[in-house]
Formats: structure tokens, C-alpha cells, sequence
């Protein structure tokens, strides 16, 4: 991203950018606005969010066992009220899900003490961070979608039931 003093000055490069190709390591460089109104390094977008954001994005790395949203919600209900929990998977080595807490305070709380911290003994590791989410949506209360606030959400299509016991494998620390 490049930040103009004014909307004329990014106007011109623009303009003069699309009638004078770039390449760069044999790629065409294209030019075009941003929705955003100014740039943001990292830093400054982690800070924004800590003080706002309710949805993290977890990570499960060094996965050994399976990962399932009641496993999730009994170790993030343990910093505040889960209100909702989406999971996908795109590979087998890695778990992603993201939930979403009722405040703010409540998702800093649980990414401050559980991020790198393990399911499992030596395994299934918590990698958290700020989700750019404001909220998750829900169509399904189902194995990999719940919203715990809203209970009368269908199952959806190939749900799977949402009955099956799971053991409390968490340990101590979390």
C-alpha cells in the first residue's frame, strides 16, 4: 500500500500507472484504490483490535488428536461467555477455528493466556490471534458451526450430531 498526502496526488499515479506498465521479476505491477483511508503497519492493527475486537483466530498446530467445538468451548468459556464458534480444516496438520466472546476484555484474556499453550500433553498447540471479524455468522448449530446464543438454529446439511461426549483431556493449565 501507498498512502497519498491527497486524493489528486493518488489520482496522477494512478492515472499515469495504467498507461505505463511496470514489471517487476516478470510481473505486471497493478495499481488501484484501497477501501482504507490511511495504511496501517501490524503493530497498530494488532493495538485496534485488542482494544475492540471480540472474534479470535485459532490455529491447533502440532495436531495429535481431534479438535471439536465442545473441546474449544470448554477451554475459552474458562475467560468469559463463547458466544459463537466456527471451525474448518484445510488440511490435516492444522485445526483453524474462530470464536467469538460476548466482550472485548474477555477475547484479550483468553489470547493472552492461552495462545502457545497445548491441548494435549506436548500437543495440539494454541496458536491465537486478533480475528479482523467484528462478528461470526452462524447459519447451522451443528459439529463444525454453533451459535450458543441462539439455540434454535437448524443442523444444516451433512451435520453430524452434536450429542458425541468428548473427554476433558485439557490438563491444568488451561
Amino acid at each position: 500500500f501507498v498512502e497519498f498526502e491527497d486524493i489528486q496526488n493518488a489520482s496522477r499515479c494512478l492515472q499515469y500507472f495504467q498507461h505505463n506498465l511496470v514489471q517487476l521479476e516478470g510481473s505486471t505491477l497493478h495499481f488501484s484504490y484501497s477501501t482504507r483511508t490511511s495504511v496501517v503497519t501490524h503493530e497498530q492493527l494488532v493495538q485496534s483490535l485488542a482494544s475492540s475486537s471480540r472474534v479470535l483466530l485459532v490455529h491447533v498446530v502440532n495436531l495429535m488428536y481431534p479438535v471439536s467445538i465442545e473441546m474449544l468451548h470448554t477451554v475459552f468459556a474458562r475467560h468469559g461467555t463463547v458466544e459463537k464458534i466456527v471451525t474448518f480444516q484445510k488440511d490435516q496438520s492444522v485445526f483453524q477455528a474462530m470464536g467469538q466472546l460476548s466482550q472485548p476484555a474477555e477475547a484479550a484474556q483468553a489470547l493472552q493466556l492461552l495462545d502457545s499453550c497445548n491441548l494435549f500433553t506436548g500437543c495440539n498447540t494454541l496458536k491465537i490471534q486478533y480475528s479482523t471479524f467484528g462478528e461470526l455468522t452462524v447459519k447451522y448449530n451443528n459439529a463444525k458451526t454453533r451459535d450458543f446464543i441462539n439455540h434454535d438454529l437448524p443442523t444444516g446439511p451433512d451435520s453430524n450430531t452434536l450429542n458425541g461426549q468428548m473427554d476433558t483431556p485439557f490438563g491444568n493449565n488451561l
